[in-house]
């Protein structure tokens, strides 16, 4: 059991990050759908609300070390902060390129957003799926985490197609 337990590493913030940042741009990209008259704007919309994730995401991680009142350490601090949560933003990379090569290739606004929806939820479940097994799950940990990011990603898609 000793060893068992000694395997399991902690927690990989980057990893939450990633996994994190993958569900938000799904949620992002139905948002972006919905506003978007054609793929360039969902990409816009989808871009600028990820960076505003990405500040907010930030801000709270800051916030939540107890960002110091000396504003020298506040800066290096913050921006330590912002560096570690960049993966968050990194995520929305994938749904994004998605879009853009669809949108390339002539598809239009739904069309597009359907494939950066698929390819954020393949993301998420790949993600999900590597953090389970970075932190010692097994292959059951490995698929029930690849298999909860399939559920998020079904409610993605139900939203996206409740609101159309």
């Amino acid at each position: 059991m000793a060893g068992a337990v000694e395997s399991v590493r902690e927690r990989d913030e980057s990893a939450v990050a990633l996994v994190y940042g993958s569900i938000l741009t799904g949620a992002a990209v139905v948002a972006a759908s919905q506003i978007g008259h054609d793929p360039g704007m969902e990409i816009v919309y989808t871009s600028v609300t990820m960076v505003v994730v990405w500040i907010a995401h930030t801000y709270a991680a800051f916030v939540g070390e107890g960002g110091r009142l000396d504003v020298d350490s506040a800066a290096h601090r913050g921006l330590a902060v912002a560096l570690e949560q960049l993966p968050v933003l990194a995520a929305a990379l994938p749904a994004v390129i998605g879009i853009a090569i669809a949108w390339a290739l002539g598809a239009g606004s739904s069309t597009a957003a359907y494939v950066g929806l698929a390819v954020s939820i393949t993301a998420m479940c790949a993600l999900a799926a590597r953090a389970a097994r970075e932190t010692g799950a097994g292959g059951g940990g490995e698929l029930a985490a690849a298999a909860g990011a399939l559920v998020l990603g079904a409610l993605l898609i139900a939203a996206k197609v409740a609101l159309k």
